[in-house]
């Protein structure tokens, strides 16, 4: 899999929602790019969750975090309703926070 945010050459400009035919061109625009940073692979021990790094972004950075529920929705607050449209998700009526007990 990809270690770093790269971002997409073209995103969904209309989140999903079909175009009439020959308007294909209307519903893509450019991608961010990415924000560059190394992204981690996540590991299950028992019925904790791990982020783990091969690379750091910065020197202060631990290479294994401990992914707790009140992490994860800080995280997860994070998101836009922008960012939940990309996702499948209507953030009027489902947000990620929303997603955790």
């Amino acid at each position: 899999g990809k270690n770093i945010c790269e971002g997409g050459e073209e995103m969904d400009n209309k989140f999903g929602v079909e175009q009439p035919e020959g308007d294909e061109d209307l519903s893509k625009e450019k991608g961010h790019g990415g924000c560059g940073r190394y992204q981690p692979r996540i590991r299950r021990l028992g019925l904790e969750l791990y982020a783990e790094w091969k690379h750091v972004n910065e020197d202060s950075q631990e290479k294994k975090i401990l992914l707790s529920p009140e992490r994860v929705h800080e995280i997860f607050k994070r998101i836009s309703d922008e960012e939940c449209f990309i996702l499948g998700m209507d953030p009027k009526y489902a947000r990620p926070e929303w997603m955790i007990c």
